[in-house]
């Protein structure tokens, strides 16, 4: 049997300690950075639901804020292109609350009830068709332009047991 060298236990504190610190400095390197600040990054625009009244079309939409300030609305509208039908706007300008840092607002934009519009959500809503692609373009309106501010698409489908409400 060897003898156990004296330096081997020195190796292994040296080690230990090594590590410690290493993790030490991993901490505070870790703690000391601030947290990535988001700002000027425009609204992001999810489609709630939409419903057929008698003389409209109502179309609920989720305006979320991804910044770490308020994001101002101002006045707004919305374009809805469903399918290959030619895009309707909102009938007016709506002028919209802020919203909060890293939180949504739910807007309701009613339209003037287009004939096609009509057509091609009635045909879904019977089943005839099994889905209709759409897309929303959120307008912010000032004195001087109109900008697309923010876009989404996808595909809508009829609410089952609730007739002429779509998501």
């Amino acid at each position: 049997m060897q003898p156990i060298s004296p330096l081997r236990p020195r190796f292994r504190r040296l080690g230990a300690s090594l590590l410690l610190a290493l993790v030490c400095l991993a901490l505070v390197t870790a703690c000391g950075s601030q947290p990535r600040r988001v700002e000027g990054e425009p609204p992001v625009l999810t489609l709630d639901g939409m419903r057929l009244a008698a003389d409209a079309l109502l179309v609920s939409v989720r305006i979320a804020n991804v910044n770490d300030e308020d994001l101002r609305l101002g006045a707004l509208r919305l374009e809805l292109t469903l399918d290959e039908l030619e895009p309707v706007r909102s009938e007016r300008l709506m002028s919209a609350p802020s919203v909060a840092p890293r939180s949504r607002e739910l807007l309701e934009f009613e339209f003037a009830a287009d004939p096609d519009v009509r057509r091609a959500l009635g045909e879904l809503g019977r089943r005839e068709l099994n889905n209709l692609s759409w897309e929303l373009i959120l307008i912010k309106s000032d004195e001087r332009s109109d900008e697309d501010w923010a876009r989404q698409q996808g595909f809508l489908h009829a609410v089952p047991g609730q007739a002429d409400r779509f998501r």
